[in-house]
């Protein structure tokens, strides 16, 4: 979402002006590089990895060369609630980088309890090594050349201007609706303070923010669907649909609810679709489903929510890439 007017906080401008230098130092970086040793080289990428992941809120730590665990460095969040420490490695070749790297960084990842790890490096990477990261689950493995450190500055700045103050009520509304999901990203029990219609506009701001093509549906006569998910599945689009009930009396969904929104998954000749419910379900809500019936929707409760909330307030930081499997984004913590 790109701004006509951009009017930064002060905090926001120091950000930015920060981020022109480090795009000049990257820049050099990329002219230079092919000159520069191995120490040397890591030692440049270093600092602009440690201001790059500053401005994102992670302090970074390089190890040493007589006790390197395994990354060259450790990105750790400064954020309490966040317990996702990064390992990254950099490396410096001539040559195209391999599979062999990427096994044993998986392995250091799977020893040190890390879920995710960066691959950075000045030449690129094999064919093989790029369709591997794709089945090293669940260790998510990114790889990256230094122009995607200039993609990364350029998501920072994106984040800022789609913070900065806007006087369009429908960016202002957006805006809002993203600072909820980084709210309960962080302190789930927020999540009940939302009224039905927030909710609804946060799930779009998260899917928005997570790479799908959404459509916010009418608040009324809405079709039996609060939101309509579009992306890209194997070079087809493909579409989803949601329906959220957020209902603070503690009422659960039932049978007729579910059955309601699998006819309109049917009728609309959808992917698939996705239920959300923060008060559950029934006992007996899918208990005469037929097997077809089962496989078209998936239901998800507060914890699904709350997941996805955590998966927004990573992406919008610009150390996070956005996942390519959404399609199994929507699949993860549903029955």
């Amino acid at each position: 979402m790109l701004l006509e007017s951009k009017k930064l906080k002060v905090g926001e401008i120091m950000s930015v002006n920060k981020l022109d230098d480090i795009d000049s130092r990257i820049k050099t970086y990329l002219n230079e590089s092919i000159n520069l040793s191995p120490y040397s080289a890591e030692k440049k990428i270093g600092n602009i990895l440690s201001d790059l992941l500053e401005i994102d809120g992670y302090e970074l730590s390089q190890s040493s060369a007589h006790s390197d665990k395994g990354f060259d460095f450790v990105a750790k969040s400064k954020n309490p609630t966040n317990e996702d420490d990064i390992g990254i490695e950099y490396k410096h070749y001539i040559s195209s980088v391999g599979a062999n790297v990427i096994n044993k960084l998986v392995g250091t990842s799977r020893i040190r309890g890390f879920s995710r790890c960066i691959l950075l490096t000045n030449s690129n990477f094999t064919a093989t090594a790029r369709s591997m990261v794709l089945e090293k689950k669940p260790i998510k493995v990114d790889l990256m050349d230094i122009s995607d450190l200039l993609h990364w500055s350029q998501r920072i700045r994106n984040r800022f201007e789609t913070e900065s103050d806007s006087k369009d009520i429908e960016v202002l509304i957006y805006n809002l609706s993203t600072k909820f999901a980084k709210i309960i990203a962080n302190n789930p029990d927020q999540l009940y303070k939302l009224e039905w219609r927030d909710i609804e506009r946060m799930m779009a701001a998260i899917f928005d923010g997570l790479g799908f093509d959404v459509t916010l549906t009418p608040s009324s006569k809405d079709g039996g669907k609060d939101l309509i998910l579009e992306c890209l599945v194997e070079n087809k689009y493909k579409s989803y649909i949601v329906e959220i009930k957020h209902w603070k009396a503690g009422s659960r969904v039932g049978y007729k609810a579910i059955k309601d929104f699998i006819n309109v998954v049917v009728n609309e000749k959808r992917e698939s679709g996705l239920y959300l419910s923060t008060s559950g379900y029934c006992s007996n809500a899918f208990e005469s489903l037929t097997e077809v019936e089962r496989k078209l929707v998936n239901y998800g409760g507060k914890d699904k929510i709350i997941s996805l909330c955590k998966s927004y307030d990573k992406i919008s930081s610009g150390i996070w890439t956005r996942r390519n499997d959404l399609n199994e984004l929507l699949l993860e913590s549903t029955i």
